[in-house]
């Protein structure tokens, strides 16, 4: 499988995508390999990850914002 490195993704965005579609394993964020696949083959909805680096970007706290 290819690494991930900033030149393909920023760390806010990165971050988001651990967040989102990831687990946390001690104190660090996991992305399963085939979240990572689907990544870069560009079939994974970024909508969510987005919408999360873009509080990050700003400082703001992550809160799950329920309907």
């Amino acid at each position: 499988m290819e690494a991930v490195g900033w030149d393909k993704i920023s760390p806010h965005l990165a971050y988001a995508l651990a967040k989102v579609y990831g687990f946390k394993l001690g104190k660090r964020y996991v992305v399963p390999g085939h979240v990572v696949e689907r990544f870069l083959d560009g079939t994974l909805p970024l909508e969510a990850v987005h919408e999360e680096a873009r509080k990050r970007a700003r400082g703001r706290k992550w809160r799950r914002v329920t309907d």
